[in-house]
């Protein structure tokens, strides 16, 4: 079974008394974006494959600094679960509270550093392979 995406769009055109007289509309082909959005999922999944099957803790941040996904390892190590991870709040439950100052500067520097340049370190502040939870 073969079929093309299409994205179509109408709008009706009025009189003054608000009835409907004509219709406009278009018709686009989405074809190539519905291509482009499946080959992301299907390289995202994959991503999350290959990270799965690494036994380090790693979280994917967004540009401010907001945990997107957790590998595998880090959902075992801290018993939390992908939503916890997600959701504000999670660092307070698995860092002691007098590290999260520390943690979330370290973090913050990672994070504008990384603007300039590919530099990471752990929550801890010591050069590691993550930009700390």
């Amino acid at each position: 079974m073969c079929f093309v995406w299409f994205l179509i769009r109408v709008e009706p055109l009025r009189d003054q008394t608000g009835k409907v007289i004509r219709w406009y509309g278009t018709s686009t082909d989405i074809q190539e974006l519905k291509q482009t959005e499946e080959k992301l999922r299907d390289d995202e999944r994959e991503l999350r494959r290959i990270t799965d099957a690494i036994p380090q803790a790693i979280v994917v941040l967004g540009p401010a600094g907001e945990p997107l996904y957790a590998n595998q390892a880090t959902l075992d190590y801290t018993g939390l679960t992908a939503n916890d991870v997600v959701n504000p709040g999670f660092r307070e439950r698995i860092f002691h509270p007098e590290d999260l100052d520390r943690l979330r500067e370290n973090r913050n520097t990672a994070l504008n550093a990384a603007s300039h340049s590919r530099r990471k370190c752990d929550p801890y502040g010591t050069t590691a392979s993550t930009a700390g939870f």
